[in-house]
């Protein structure tokens, strides 16, 4: 897909076109679609399920993402418009919260994302998955 074209990815993939993730350690994001929809990416290797996508379509839920999550999302191809209500601790800032990751450097990242294994997903219209 060429530059510009098509849905937005944040973080855009490495140059070696693996994922990227943003981690807030310090800070909770609390996610509401205004408009269009976005679907996210979501990896904690707290949770018993350590990995889950999850639909957020305009003015339906609200995304919590607790503080140590890998995430990114993607919006539809029309776009869409999210707001976070982010919570952040006293001493969180924009230099030790926005650092971005690259699966393929991360081992334990590299190797979930590569093993085939079925995330939970959350949030999707049954024709969606059985299209998928």
């Amino acid at each position: 897909m060429s530059p510009g074209k098509g849905p937005a990815i944040s973080p855009n993939n490495a140059e070696d076109s693996s994922w990227q993730f943003y981690l807030h350690p310090r800070q909770e994001d609390n996610l509401l679609a205004l408009s269009g929809g976005r679907t996210f990416h979501l990896v904690n290797f707290d949770w018993e399920c350590p990995y889950h996508i999850v639909r957020l379509d305009a003015n339906r839920h609200i995304l919590r993402i607790p503080p140590g999550t890998f995430h990114r999302s993607e919006s539809d191809f029309s776009g869409s418009l999210v707001i976070n209500q982010a919570v952040r601790t006293e001493n969180a800032n924009v230099h030790n919260e926005f650092r971005v990751y690259n699966s393929g450097e991360i081992p334990k990242l590299k190797q979930l994302l590569s093993s085939g294994f079925q995330p939970q997903c959350h949030g999707f219209e049954v024709e969606y998955l059985q299209a998928a």
